[in-house]
């Protein structure tokens, strides 16, 4: 099996794909049964929804503070304590299997009693949540009621189907019938009817399952369980007790059901696409397979005779698989009908598009397009909204994995986008904060110098406004020079995202080193034009700008090179310590100056460093993707080739890390103390932007009531005590999410990094645990901030009142 420049790729994309879902949890969630907790989020949609006034709202928030004092306690307490003595255990039983020992009598009694333990634990958290819910319908008005009770059936079978690991082969809420199917009140009543009765029943179904398979539950239950764990040497056929095949029967019953209860005008078409909706949870392959409706809507008025046969047939075979994975609990022969989905969806969308002249759905990339954005079907859930979002994480989450946008990654892509320009903001819209093929070749493309940028360098000069004209003529100029040559490299530079053999990587490389040739040429051209036509300026200050700007082509052009590095928790790489002076005095960046013109020049000596172990590392693999060797030796080269950039690429960052919190530390006392704790505290936000960026909106909020002049004095005074609780209170979080944000990184890196053997496994649980830590610390920053808000909101309201 050969291997070509693309699997230096693969690793960044694909691996991380595979192993992102973990560091998206919520602690506690996913592989200990526990769900995740509610949030403040959550129930303002519903509070929204719902149209609560202020006394309701104020019940509320008591409610939800409550709640989360409880939570916060249990995960820190008891549910944590059982947690780990229910991995320990696994732990021994695994160590005695190694060494082909039987587990005794004694270890299955440790493994009996760590069970029951985190049973009683998870016990504690429904009934935490359960209390929440009940104060809930108490303080709301009856109108509020069903919704709140559908919201809280939710809650209960998300537990259940979290203990039963359901979470990722079925939905939590069956298939949304569109308004229009309900436009009859009759209609209405009884669609709702059956689906309320199909909630309940299935949510009771499932806690009783899940009190029998974690032995917490009734004498009769336990004896149930005792039964099923004699029967696992006998023949019989499990799919009739598998958990997850019973629930998924009951949803096809419900919606077969629910069907008929329709006009019949849409009766079929829904109830196929219901199906669809259903099988998409069933089916484990990317791209997942391509919404009819969606297909439908981008032919529109073209559709054709011929193409409306062609898409009725498509959908019929399409229906008919369906039903078939619905129908076996084989996970083979799952697998090869997910397959089949995929040729279908090939050859029917080739047939459309040119029948049609639809061009976009006979697009290679058309079917992974679409599963980014409508991930699984026509018929699908709602759209998330308040505490009934748990369903649509579950399949966002399940959909994200494949996709490889998910927590850590995110938050990394996230960082790098910023870095280089990118939109990676919080209010972004979803498919541009996504991963992916598509969001990967706009951060890691080669990238001029853009006219922004020479505007700040004016600026940063002091270029008077009479000479700005002349400034502007001369920026147009090397403006077109570095695209000039950024266009003619990225053609070659461009397909190493598209694979293909070795040559291609080779091209890919050397128009890069061309690109930055001649960038580096244009600008150092203009930099000298720029000190001979305004001779005002000093030379100290071109200097330092011409330093600036090598440092961030130096970054910008390397973003491919740097992504294993930046995955592996390398926040180095995209700290700018000039950034962090620019908001000082004049007389205070003077200052710092010397100091930063050695640290870029430091910082790029890093960077390259870790490239030319990266461009090492690909033409390795594309020498091996040349040689004739059998598939086991070409891999054993392969990881044998990662682990020695792995090594070597930390050992750079290692030294690039030391260097650069030396010289942070020389600019920070060349400042003096106030300027220097400034500068301190804007590199510590540049660090860590995910961590800062809702605090500082928070904060922002108390920043403005204070600023207020109607608001009267003594609310300031209360304004004030609660604005200094939540400044002190995230103090120690953010101390939590900085350690857990590293440790989470360099997890990932370290499982990045490592070769398929018998500690990969460890690896992945030891990234998982790391992420559901942070994950914990973010939830509490964001519970602290949203108690924050409640407070202002009452205060104000006292205020107005």
């Amino acid at each position: 099996m050969g291997l070509t420049n693309r699997r230096f790729l693969a690793l960044s994309f694909v691996l991380c794909a595979l192993l992102a879902a973990p560091a998206r949890a919520q602690w506690g969630s996913g592989d200990d049964g526990v769900a995740p907790p509610v949030t403040s989020a959550q129930l303002d949609a519903l509070l929204a929804k719902l149209e609560a006034d202020e006394t309701f709202r104020a019940a509320a928030g008591k409610a939800m503070d409550a709640y989360v004092k409880r939570w916060q306690a249990l995960r820190d307490g008891e549910l944590r304590d059982a947690t780990q003595a229910k991995r320990a255990a696994e732990a021994a039983a695994q160590a005695a299997q190694n060494d082909q020992q039987q587990s005794g009598a004694q270890d299955l009694r440790a493994y009996s009693a760590a069970i029951e333990r985190l049973g009683r634990a998870q016990a504690q958290v429904r009934e935490a949540e359960a209390t929440l819910f009940n104060a809930l319908r108490e303080a709301a008005p009856e109108a509020a009621k069903p919704a709140l009770e559908d919201a809280a059936m939710l809650r209960r079978r998300r537990a259940a189907a979290e203990v039963l690991g359901l979470v990722w082969s079925a939905p939590l809420r069956l298939p949304r019938v569109p308004d229009d199917l309900l436009a009859d009140p009759q209609v209405r009543k009884s669609v709702h009817d059956r689906v309320r009765a199909w909630s309940k029943a299935a949510t009771e179904e499932l806690e009783r399952e899940a009190r029998v398979r974690t032995g917490t539950g009734t004498p009769e239950e336990a004896a149930r369980d005792l039964e099923l764990t004699q029967r696992v040497g006998e023949d019989i056929d499990w799919t009739d007790i598998d958990p997850s095949r019973i629930y998924q029967r009951s949803q096809l019953a419900a919606v077969t059901e629910i069907a008929k209860l329709l006009p019949e005008s849409g009766r079929e078409s829904w109830l196929r696409s219901a199906r669809h909706a259903l099988a998409a949870w069933v089916i484990n392959i990317y791209p997942m397979p391509v919404p009819s409706a969606r297909v439908r809507q981008e032919i529109g008025d073209r559709m054709s005779a011929e193409g409306q046969a062609r898409f009725d047939r498509w959908v019929t075979e399409r229906a008919a698989l369906d039903q078939r994975i619905l129908d076996t609990g084989d996970w083979t022969e799952r697998a090869e009908i997910g397959e089949q989905y995929k040729g279908l969806d090939a050859a029917a969308l080739a047939d459309l598009a040119k029948s049609t002249g639809t061009e976009a759905i006979g697009q290679p990339d058309y079917s992974e397009k679409v599963s980014r954005e409508e991930a699984f079907g026509n018929a699908g859930a709602p759209a998330a909204e308040s505490l009934e979002a748990d369903a649509d994480e579950d399949r966002a989450s399940r959909f994200a994995s494949y996709g490889g946008a998910t927590g850590t990654m995110e938050r990394i892509r996230s960082r790098t986008a910023a870095s280089l320009g990118e939109d990676a903001s919080e209010e972004s819209a979803p498919a541009e904060r996504l991963g992916g093929e598509e969001s990967m070749q706009q951060v890691m493309a080669l990238r001029s110098l853009r006219h922004a940028e020479t505007v700040a360098i004016r600026d940063r000069l002091g270029i008077p406004e009479a000479q700005q004209g002349l400034w502007d003529t001369m920026a147009n100029d090397v403006l077109a020079q570095t695209e000039a040559a950024r266009a003619e490299a990225s053609e070659a530079y461009g397909k190493i995202m598209q694979g293909g053999d070795a040559k291609v990587g080779t091209d890919a490389l050397a128009a890069r080193k061309r690109f930055m040739a001649g960038a580096a040429a244009a600008e150092d051209r203009w930099f000298d034009a720029v000190a001979a036509a305004f001779p005002a300026v000093a030379k100290p200050a071109i200097d330092a700008e011409r330093g600036r700007r090598a440092l961030r082509r130096t970054i910008e052009s390397s973003a491919m090179l740097l992504m294993l590095s930046r995955y592996g928790g390398n926040r180095w790489i995209d700290v700018d310590l000039d950034l962090a002076t620019d908001r000082l005095s004049p007389a205070a960046r003077q200052k710092a100056a010397p100091a930063l013109g050695d640290w870029r020049l430091r910082k790029i000596a890093s960077i390259d460093a870790i490239v030319g172990l990266a461009e090492r590392l690909m033409e390795r693999m594309m020498e091996m993707s040349n040689a004739s060797a059998q598939a086991e030796d070409s891999m054993a080269k392969y990881q044998e080739a990662m682990a020695r950039y792995k090594r070597d690429s930390d050992e750079c960052a290692r030294r690039a890390r030391a260097e650069q919190a030396s010289d942070l530390e020389t600019v920070a006392g060349a400042l003096g103390d106030r300027d220097g704790a400034a500068f301190r505290r804007a590199v510590r936000r540049q660090s860590y932007p995910e961590i800062y960026r809702a605090q500082d909106a928070a904060e922002s909020a108390f920043d403005r009531a204070m600023a207020d002049e109607s608001v009267p004095a003594e609310r300031k005074v209360e304004i004030a005590d609660a604005w200094d609780k939540l400044t002190t209170g995230f103090d120690p979080i953010a101390t939590r999410l900085i350690k857990g944000s590293e440790a989470s990184e360099e997890a990932m890196g370290n499982m990045m990094g490592g070769t398929p053997d018998e500690a990969m496994m460890e690896r992945m649980a030891d990234a998982s645990r790391k992420a559901a830590e942070l994950s914990a610390a973010e939830y509490d920053a964001n519970e602290l901030r949203a108690h924050a808000a409640r407070r202002l909101r009452e205060i104000n309201g006292a205020a107005a009142r």
